[in-house]
């Protein structure tokens, strides 16, 4: 037995044992990478993954489940522009929550959870990479860097996990130091053995710790000390890629966006919709403002876009077309049933 299992080639030896991922990892000739950048926001890459933490409830401290995090990343200097945590599998509104703490100052939000801490780090990118995620193949998506004046989104080779490096490497550094929070999911990434627990009985962080440690993570201890790779500190490298050197002109600090509502419905959710006589329908419920009066002629063929936050159904966000400007839609009663078919539909 031994002398045949030891004919078995070591890629599928491994494979069998660990996965085929893991065998492709470790046995697979590297083609091609990412090409190299030379400034700040030149390219930022964006992934989700599944946290290595079982939070707790809130309310009564009970174990709930792990979270997914988004994260936006910049090429150049490997500093980290925004992240998102949510119990839900990212969709188009995660993407456009980071979309929109990527391109906007975050000290109201280090103020507002209490991390006294710089992050200096936000701008409009020219170009956004991402792996192929259908939440990253979405209209929303695609407006909203065209709105903004962002390069169509380019997404890594399908099977070449390699491209996506830069960010994959930060996850795996955040992940190893979550390993050491009481109920993270102690996992030894290694080849020879694999150790899990159950973390469930030790879940004590809510979403919300888990968001502040997280913060202090970058701004305190990522931000400040020399990536393996570049040999510089991200806080460090953005400053120079800004600001400049005595040898370089800096890319400049970039102009803030105003308004932050605006940024975000750029990127979240559309949809097409007629207007009929009770105004417009969004997945069974209806939505009225006099905004649409003037637009009830306009026949049955004529479709308008309008934008939605999932996780508020009471309302939806009217692009008007003559003013280009976002007006709010209400809907006057939303029944158990219909708020029931609606949770049904933006779960799906």
């Amino acid at each position: 037995m031994r002398s045949r299992f030891a004919g078995v080639p070591a890629r599928e030896r491994v494979g069998l044992k660990y996965g085929k991922k893991v065998a492709r990892e470790r046995y697979e000739h590297i083609r091609g990478k990412t090409p190299e950048t030379t400034f700040p926001l030149e390219r930022i890459q964006i992934d989700h993954t599944l946290v290595d933490v079982v939070c707790a409830s809130a309310f009564d401290r009970e174990h709930v489940g792990r979270p997914w995090i988004t994260i936006a990343l910049d090429e150049c200097t490997r500093a980290v522009l925004a992240f998102v945590l949510t119990w839900e599998y990212p969709n188009a509104s995660t993407v456009a929550q980071c979309m929109t703490r990527v391109m906007t100052p975050k000290d109201e939000w280090l103020e507002r959870v209490g991390v006294p801490l710089p992050w200096p780090m936000y701008g409009t990118p020219n170009s956004v990479y991402l792996d192929n995620a259908a939440e990253f193949w979405s209209r929303a998506l695609f407006y909203g860097c065209r709105e903004y004046g962002i390069a169509p989104p380019e997404h890594r080779p399908p099977g070449l996990v390699h491209f996506g490096g830069i960010i994959e490497r930060f996850m795996g550094t955040a992940m190893d130091q979550m390993r050491l929070l009481p109920a993270a999911t102690a996992r030894d990434r290694g080849f020879d053995k694999v150790k899990t627990r159950n973390p469930n009985e030790a879940a004590e962080m809510t979403l919300d710790e888990l968001e502040v440690w997280m913060l202090e993570f970058i701004c305190g201890q990522y931000h400040v000390r020399p990536h393996s790779t570049t040999k510089q500190r991200p806080d460090l490298a953005w400053e120079r890629g800004i600001y400049g050197t005595e040898k370089r002109a800096g890319a400049g600090l970039p102009p803030i966006i105003a308004d932050k509502q605006k940024l975000y419905l750029d990127f979240a959710d559309i949809e097409d919709r007629t207007i009929e006589r009770y105004g417009m329908r969004w997945d069974n419920i209806e939505y009225w403002d006099e905004v649409l009066r003037p637009f009830l002629d306009a026949g049955e063929q004529r479709k308008f876009v309008v934008r939605r936050n999932p996780y508020d159904a009471s309302r939806i966000y009217f692009l008007h077309p003559i003013e280009g400007t976002y007006c709010e839609l209400r809907c006057e009663q939303i029944t158990l049933l219909a708020a029931s078919n609606s949770s049904r539909s933006t779960t799906a």
